[in-house]
């Protein structure tokens, strides 16, 4: 099991303020997709997120749109930022390597106490230059802890 900078712990809300400025009228009413982004960059709360979610921007019915359901992401926000209680009783005996980014402010090295009970078989690692979106900020170093850490293990049988 690979994690990327995330935790089995409840977040606060970081979706509410995307999601909205997602759904800004102001910013699907826009005539080019330069424009809604323009338009986007001005509602998000980091605006380096606006290229990440262009990404999504689709013409549905003429118009401008997304193709994820922004709606539902609102509805469902609680959930989405929550780790379900029902899985923390739970034990994943077999490997698992977390990897953090240096300058995230979703996962730390200190966060390791929260995947012990789960998931006493951790290896943790931290990519420096990197912030949330490890596989992003930093690719290569990425892979690399991946292929570190799956090397030895894709060959061996399951057990």
């Amino acid at each position: 099991l690979v994690v990327v900078d995330i935790a089995p712990v409840n977040y606060a809300d970081r979706f509410t303020a995307y999601a909205k400025a997602l759904l800004a009228p102001e910013v699907l009413s826009a005539e080019t997709r330069a424009e809604v982004q323009r338009r986007l960059v001005t509602w998000l709360p980091d605006a380096a997120v606006a290229p990440f979610l262009m990404q999504n921007l689709v013409i549905r019915n003429d118009r401008f749109d997304w193709r994820v359901n922004v709606t539902a992401i609102l509805a469902s926000v609680t959930e989405l930022s929550g780790f379900p209680t029902l899985l923390q009783d739970l034990r994943f005996p077999r490997p698992i390597l977390v990897i953090a980014g240096k300058r995230s402010d979703y996962l730390s090295v200190n966060d390791a106490v929260h995947f012990q009970p789960m998931f006493p078989a951790l290896h943790f690692e931290t990519v420096p230059g990197a912030g949330h979106w490890v596989h992003s900020d930093q690719p290569e170093a990425c892979c690399n802890a991946v292929m570190r850490f799956l090397g030895p293990q894709a060959s061996a049988p399951a057990s």
